[in-house]
């Protein structure tokens, strides 16, 4: 759970972030990203590391919506990165694990790619490659 918990706070740090390239509101955790972590360079999990070290004065929907998140994650992308382990680690292992990036650098190599994927992957992969948000390095 707490592998868990520390993707969705990437993941929900990512919104954040992407909110502010294009000023709409994408995230119930912009103004909590905007507050304490707005001076953080992305990358190398800062960003995720911000916003955890801050977690105790997120506002009641951020937390919210990472305890969502986090559903999602434990239901739907924790599983199909289980499944797809293989590729995972050939095309991505450059990538810090559970970066919010490599879960989109292998959103990529399926887009350009997907017969490099094991059919399983592919057929699990294909449910959640339109749901994978992007990230901003």
């Amino acid at each position: 759970m707490k592998y868990s918990f520390v993707i969705v706070m990437a993941l929900v740090a990512f919104f954040a972030a992407c909110t502010t390239k294009q000023n709409s509101s994408f995230s119930p955790c912009r103004e909590d990203f905007i507050k304490y972590c707005s001076e953080v360079e992305p990358g190398d999990g800062r960003v995720r590391d911000c916003m955890s070290a801050h977690q105790d004065k997120l506002s009641t929907s951020c937390k919210e919506h990472s305890t969502k998140m986090n559903t999602e994650h434990d239901n739907t992308f924790m599983p199909t990165m289980i499944i797809c382990h293989a590729e995972d680690e050939k095309f991505c292992s450059h990538i810090e694990k559970y970066a919010a990036r490599r879960i989109n650098c292998l959103k990529k190599v399926y887009k350009e790619t997907p017969n490099q994927f094991s059919a399983e992957c592919r057929e699990s992969f294909s449910k959640i490659v339109n749901i994978i948000p992007p990230v901003y390095p």
